[in-house]
């Protein structure tokens, strides 16, 4: 399942489903020609969703192992690099 950007999620979810919706969210951006963002930019994601900033950086960390992002920079800052 894939959670576009324009939804919404009432509160918190099952992590596997927030999972889903930050990658969606990445897929949209990726689509949209964003290549770079930080984390700051999914506070809002994150905050529909039921979850906390420091979820994010778990979260992140998945998608890293998955192949979707890598981290970069100083402060960290993320890349889109792949399909995910």
């Amino acid at each position: 399942m894939t959670v576009s950007s324009s939804e919404d999620a009432p509160g918190l979810v099952s992590p596997e489903f927030a999972l889903d919706a930050l990658r969606g969210k990445v897929r949209y951006w990726r689509a949209e020609g964003v290549t770079e963002f930080t984390a700051r930019d999914l506070y809002k994601v994150a905050e529909r969703l039921g979850r906390s900033r420091g979820w994010i950086y778990m979260a992140l960390a998945k998608l890293e192992a998955e192949g979707l992002v890598e981290r970069a920079g100083t402060p960290p800052g993320w890349v889109i690099v792949g399909e995910g």
